[in-house]
């Protein structure tokens, strides 16, 4: 079982209730999002711990565009999404507790790992 399509597979569950149109896109931004908060608190931490890092505002633009694309070519380019969705939907054991548990422990600690670090770390 891969993680970051169980991910993705949770995420696109839960804004199908919502949001039926577009609801594979959603699911790749709010995923490329949650990913990103993980590369900028990561970077972060670093920066904490290497002052003379070279950070440049532009570099997250840039990084938040490339996972963007990453993603675009790992769930949406020729519909990989629909397998994804397919294959998680019949597998025992991917709907249950553990699964939401999980996602929404990932999603939460993602944002507020980011924060946290983000809070402790000097002005640029």
């Amino acid at each position: 079982m891969n993680l970051y399509y169980l991910f993705y597979y949770r995420i696109y569950k839960a804004t199908y209730k919502s949001n039926k149109d577009v609801v594979e896109w959603t699911s790749m931004v709010a995923l490329s999002v949650l990913v990103f908060f993980n590369v900028v608190t990561l970077f972060a931490f670093i920066y904490s711990y290497i002052p003379k890092a070279i950070v440049k505002k532009g570099i997250f633009v840039m990084g938040m565009l490339l996972i963007l694309g990453i993603n675009y070519f790992i769930f949406i380019f020729k519909r990989k999404y629909e397998k994804i969705i397919d294959n998680y939907s019949i597998k025992k054991g991917v709907n249950n507790f553990f699964t939401g548990i999980l996602t929404l422990i990932y999603i939460i600690g993602s944002i507020l790992l980011m924060f946290y670090v983000l809070k402790r770390m000097p002005l640029l």
